[in-house]
Formats: C-alpha cells, sequence, structure tokens
C-alpha cells in the first residue's frame, strides 16, 4: 500500500462510525450497516490496494524476460489458490472433499460464477485461513 491510501487510512481511522460507514460507500461501492470499524477500515484498505493494483496495470508495462511459474506453485509444488480459475477452484474443491455442497441452507452455498474478483480473493483467503487453523488444531492435538 503506498503513502497516499495510508495517511487516508489513518484519518479515516479518526472518524465516527457514520462518516466511517459513507466513506466506505464511496471508495467500495457498497452500502453497509456494520458497526465494526476494524471491519470497515480493513475493508477499504483492500479497496484501495485493488484499485492501486488495477491503476498500475492500466499503465503501459515493462514486458517480463522470464515467465512467471514460480509464482503460481506454493513451495510443496501445489498450485496457488489464487492463480486458479473458478472452474479448477471448483473442481479442486470436489477433488478435496469428495462431493459437492450437500447443503440444503442456501446461505452456504455458493454461486461461483456470480462472485467478482475481490470476492473470489476474498474467498480464497478466507479458505487459506481456515486451513491454517485447521493445521494448528491438528497440532494442538498430537502435540
Amino acid at each position: 500500500m503506498n503513502k497516499e491510501n495510508k495517511k487516508r487510512l489513518r484519518i479515516m481511522e479518526e472518524l465516527r462510525l457514520p462518516e466511517l460507514q459513507a466513506r466506505f460507500h464511496d471508495i467500495v461501492g457498497e452500502a453497509t450497516r456494520s458497526p465494526n470499524k476494524k471491519f470497515l477500515l480493513r475493508r477499504i484498505a483492500e479497496a484501495l490496494e485493488a484499485q492501486g493494483q488495477e491503476a498500475a496495470t492500466a499503465a503501459p508495462e515493462t514486458q517480463q524476460t522470464e515467465p512467471a511459474e514460480a509464482d503460481s506453485v506454493t513451495t510443496n509444488g501445489e498450485p496457488k489458490l489464487t492463480k486458479l480459475s473458478v472452474e479448477k477452484l471448483q473442481q479442486l474443491h470436489t477433488g478435496v472433499v469428495g462431493r459437492d455442497t450437500g447443503s440444503s441452507a442456501r446461505r452456504y452455498q455458493i454461486d461461483f460464477d456470480t462472485l467478482d474478483v475481490q470476492s473470489l480473493r476474498e474467498l480464497v483467503r478466507f479458505i487459506s485461513d481456515l486451513d491454517h487453523e485447521k493445521q494448528a488444531a491438528v497440532n494442538r492435538a498430537r502435540g
């Protein structure tokens, strides 16, 4: 995150909740009723960072001489979830879990086709966090 965005966030930390919610709507483009200032600030920071990345990719880029294959694989040789398409991510989910979601509750079902890029990134972060929590729980149980 650049200095300008950090400065904007520091200023927004001092705002009252209604003002922060209005600023959230202006930057993220979604209305919110969330009373959680930390959540709102985090989402604003993510939106500002995404806007900065979009602006950077829109600018003329110098071509890389080396392919970015190393960026798409983790240290243990598995593909990074952030580099997978929606279809590949769905196939991976079905392969790991062994079934499609069996939930009858609509709020637990995710329609991947309707998600935008930022929502997919948040979903990947959430899944990664869950995996880390699972590993920590397994390690606590073993040791």
